[in-house]
């Protein structure tokens, strides 16, 4: 059985605790930035994958697979720090 330290093996170690949670806030700081511009984002980018980082619209595409290997290519340091999301026109519905 699996330790819990092994479960995490595959990502990549931060020496820097600092460094860590300042890639969460800014993390959470876009996801924030893309829920509150999501009627912006309707309008421009509907039916679109969007992807944003430090608060601003940095690509998008109908093709999830093709978004991320662009983000992959001209984003190698912080591919992973990228928030993307899917902007749609119907309303979604969350069952808590």
């Amino acid at each position: 059985m699996e330790t819990l330290e092994q479960k995490f093996d595959h990502f990549p170690k931060i020496e820097n605790e600092e460094i860590l949670l300042e890639k969460l806030r800014n993390f959470r700081a876009d996801n924030i930035w893309f829920n509150e511009h999501y009627e912006e984002l309707k309008i421009k980018y509907k039916e679109e994958w969007v992807a944003v980082f430090n608060k601003h619209v940095i690509d998008h595409g109908k093709s999830l697979k093709i978004l991320l290997q662009r983000l992959r290519k001209n984003y190698p340091q912080n591919a992973g720090d990228i928030v993307v999301e899917f902007v749609t026109l119907e309303e979604v519905n969350l069952i808590l």
